[in-house]
């Protein structure tokens, strides 16, 4: 079966103008997931947020808007084991989701996964 979830969230403050941590205006995201047999997931999931105004020792700078595009893949070899592999940033943009801390560059991990019952 293939899921699909999305988010949208518009915000208005006034703390942009006087924060550290600037708030994003908008918001948005988007996943498609696709379930085969309980063993096979496959999940390829967008977010995006709008320019943050920030204040940093009293100069006014920002953090850009950005799109990240992820995919993951996993393989259940049995019920309580899995193997994974996922790629963030695959459009390979500034990723900011604070304005302090900054990714550049595709990112891709891959791991084995034991659940516990």
């Amino acid at each position: 079966p293939v899921s699909l979830d999305g988010k949208c969230v518009y915000r208005h403050s006034d703390l942009n103008e006087d924060s550290v941590f600037g708030i994003p205006a908008f918001e948005a995201g988007l996943a498609v997931r696709y379930r085969y047999r309980s063993r096979i997931l496959v999940e390829l999931s967008a977010d995006f947020l709008s320019r943050r105004d920030i204040t940093v020792e009293g100069r006014q700078m920002y953090a850009p808007s950005y799109c990240n595009l992820c995919f993951k893949a996993e393989y259940r070899l049995s019920r309580t084991l899995a193997v994974w592999a996922k790629g963030l940033n695959l459009l390979d943009q500034f990723v900011g989701p604070v304005p302090t801390y900054a990714r550049r560059g595709v990112d891709i991990t891959a791991g084995i996964s034991c659940t516990l019952r």
